[in-house]
């Protein structure tokens, strides 16, 4: 399993009250809160640690907001952790007749939403999958998918939401 270890060290000379771990969400655009970490004394040089369980896959972006006694705060520099791991999304055959195969490398157990869209954006196939417990999901074809190029969105939690392009020909 993934884990990023975030540790810092308090050395502000400030009265401090807890801490707030963030990580920035590429989707939202804003810094998401992780954990909160209380502080050990009311101010010195003091060690703290925490862990992100559920990184995401590419970059993650980590800040600590530190929130004094007195309700004013800080921000840390921003630091960057960066994971890539063996999963993969491969779409057979290109060009598909009635069932498309998507393998999903790395994502066994995990839920996972995928949406088919035509050129112009429309929706034309969703799918949610529990929890995937096969590598190679067989996805039908439906008979309102046009002959021509379409778009499969493939979101599953904790990795990075990922876009394929295939072609139907019929």
């Amino acid at each position: 399993m993934n884990k990023s270890h975030i540790s810092w060290l308090n050395n502000a000379g400030t009265v401090n009250d807890y801490f707030i771990v963030q990580r920035y969400n590429p989707n939202t655009d804003v810094f998401e809160k992780i954990a909160t970490v209380n502080t050990k004394t009311v101010e010195g040089n003091e060690y703290y640690a925490t862990d992100d369980t559920e990184p995401m896959e590419g970059e993650n972006i980590y800040r600590i907001h530190l929130v004094l006694n007195d309700g004013t705060s800080r921000y840390s520099e921003e630091k960057t952790v960066v994971f890539h791991t063996a999963n993969g999304i491969v779409l057979y055959p290109n060009s598909v007749h009635d069932v498309l195969t998507i393998n999903f490398t790395g994502y066994t157990g995990k839920a996972i939403d995928l949406t088919v869209f035509d050129m112009q954006g429309k929706r034309l196939i969703v799918r949610h999958i529990d929890k995937l417990q096969i590598r190679d999901y067989n996805l039908e074809i439906t008979e309102n998918t046009a002959v021509g190029q379409h778009l499969i969105l493939i979101e599953a939690k904790g990795m990075k939401d990922v876009v394929r392009q295939f072609t139907v020909g019929k």
